[in-house]
């Protein structure tokens, strides 16, 4: 056992409390040896290490793991604990529900702490409410396992920069991205602001190497184009929805999948992000569901408190669920959807446009082109080889 806690981060908390054993006093007499044994690696179960559980059998360990969910109290610390003792006994996947009651919700917050979990897992990341600043955008590229990432800006707690600045804090984003090497596993990308341009979003995105599945939402007016060049040739629209009063666009039913998804108000937000991951599986490129692959998955929903306190009616009923909360305000949004286009030639399956292919074919960007030898030379070459023979 460890001599010293943790320090309280988002991963330590949980929904229940767990009661002190110092102050318990049992109602019908003497309390059992088991249960007061129970009692006591609840309360103190923030000590323990892997190394508690190298000689316990499972179903020891599991009257522990199951009081912890039974009273609330399993954090993803605790779960990841018990996932790497006892990886085909405890559920792959833990949901994670924070409200920060902070005026201004730091991304890093959340980000630092997941990524210090002792146990290899996948990311899926919604934020709620997230103020739009370089630090927040650059902290995300520690999650190095992020799958999915779902970030809401907000304007009433803090107004978007100018839209110059934006577009080159995307465009930043994206470079810091490639030149980090990070989100080799980042399949869909979900972002919500007003005036974020369509251009420079999505040439950020070509940065990220296991993207295939973009949405941007522009909430109350029409999405931006942007002065950025809009380079689609990598990727292609499956739906549009340029503003609230026009129709829904898409190519074929299938397409209008993501979107459903996201807006549905009785989907849990941790199965739609989960649903939304294996919608953008590519088999061609060798990925496949999480059904398939059996992952270890944490899913995370990292809300600002004060403003899920006060939601806004959803068909004249009102709602204090934070997730419905945040799923409704998605309603009515201009917002358009791009998936990657993958090109099959032969058995060669090639990503991306069609300057990144002809830069693979001629070596990558830092390659040297060949000089060409002249037909006077040629013949010398040849004469001085047959010489040699």
């Amino acid at each position: 056992m460890s001599s010293n806690p943790p320090s309280i981060s988002p991963i330590d908390v949980c929904t229940g409390k767990r009661p002190n054993p110092k102050y318990h006093r049992n109602r019908n007499g003497t309390s059992s040896l088991l249960k007061t044994a129970l009692r006591v690696c609840v309360w103190n179960i923030d000590y323990f290490l892997p190394e508690t559980f190298a000689e316990v059998p499972w179903w020891i360990a599991r009257i522990i793991y199951n009081e912890l969910k039974e009273t609330d109290t399993l954090t993803p610390r605790t779960w990841s604990l018990f996932r790497q003792v006892y990886t085909n006994s405890v559920s792959q996947a833990c949901h994670l529900n924070i409200r920060k009651p902070s005026p201004r919700p730091s991304v890093p917050a959340i980000t630092l702490p997941l990524s210090q979990i002792p146990l290899q897992h996948l990311t899926m990341l919604w934020v709620h409410n997230a103020i739009m600043e370089t630090e927040n955008l650059i902290s995300l590229l520690d999650l190095r396992n992020l799958a999915v990432l779902n970030l809401q800006f907000s304007v009433r707690l803090s107004p978007l920069p100018p839209l110059p600045v934006r577009d080159k804090m995307i465009w930043s984003w994206g470079r810091a991205v490639k030149e980090s090497e990070a989100f080799k596993r980042l399949r869909v990308l979900m972002i919500r602001g007003d005036g974020i341009s369509i251009g420079t979003l999505m040439h950020a995105a070509t940065n990220f190497p296991a993207l295939n599945l973009v949405n941007l939402r522009s909430p109350g007016r029409k999405l931006q184009i942007g002065e950025t060049p809009l380079d689609l040739e990598a990727w292609k629209t499956l739906y549009t929805n340029k503003s609230p009063l026009d129709e829904w666009h898409s190519t074929n039913e299938e397409d209008d999948q993501p979107e459903l998804t996201l807006i549905r108000l009785n989907l849990p937000i941790r199965s739609k992000m989960t649903a939304l991951y294996d919608y953008a599986a590519i088999p061609a490129l060798d990925q496949k569901p999480l059904a398939v692959t059996g992952e270890t998955l944490i899913t995370v929903h990292y809300a600002h408190q004060i403003d899920l306190h006060e939601p806004p009616p959803i068909y004249g009923q009102p709602t204090t669920d934070s997730e419905t909360t945040a799923v409704a305000g998605l309603r009515g949004d201009p917002s358009v959807w791009f998936s990657r286009r993958i090109v099959e030639r032969g058995k060669d399956v090639v990503e991306g446009s069609e300057a990144d292919r002809h830069e693979e074919r001629d070596g990558g960007a830092g390659a040297r082109k060949k000089r060409k030898v002249r037909v006077g030379k040629q013949r010398d070459v040849g004469e001085m080889l047959r010489s040699l023979v």
